[in-house]
């Protein structure tokens, strides 16, 4: 198997728009209180602002919303903290 030393070769504005358009639309709303449909309003800024954040090392996820079935937070999951397995 072959080691991928960086990842940003493979990051760029046509796998963003295509990761984006895979989402699913009822998603919880991020933590941010961003929307798919609010983040795709301004799809081209949004994805050329993460482009330039992850190639400038400041790009910081947001917490990630954890949900069960039916329908209540239960958690969130922060992946910019740093943590160990």
């Amino acid at each position: 198997m072959k080691k991928v030393q960086n990842l940003m070769k493979y990051v760029n504005v046509n796998t963003l728009k295509e990761m984006y358009k895979r989402q699913p639309k009822n998603k919880v709303i991020g933590t941010d209180g961003m929307t798919k449909e609010m983040y795709g309003e301004h799809l081209e800024d949004n994805i050329d602002k993460l482009i330039y954040d992850m190639k400038q090392f400041s790009y910081r996820p947001y917490p990630v919303k954890i949900k069960i079935a039916n329908n209540e937070i239960v958690s969130e999951l922060h992946l910019n903290k740093s943590f160990k397995i």
